[in-house]
């Protein structure tokens, strides 16, 4: 919800978005057996190419989760 209320309202603050990366890496670290992260794959996909564009780095921090859990 966080990506797309910022694609619709536009860019927000540093703290907005630290509180986003820390929720998306809070799913990936409690998901050891990694099927949630399977079945949700394209989900999770989505989420960080919805992010292309979106300032303070909170793409690439996103990607970086993403390739992580590859």
């Amino acid at each position: 919800m966080g990506v797309s209320y910022t694609n619709i309202y536009g860019e927000i603050d540093g703290r907005f978005y630290n509180s986003m990366l820390q929720m998306y890496a809070e799913v990936i670290r409690t998901d050891d057996t990694g099927k949630l992260i399977e079945e949700y794959d394209e989900r999770i996909a989505a989420i960080v190419a919805g992010t292309v564009g979106i300032g303070w780095g909170f793409h690439d921090v996103l990607a970086e989760l993403y390739e992580q859990i590859r």
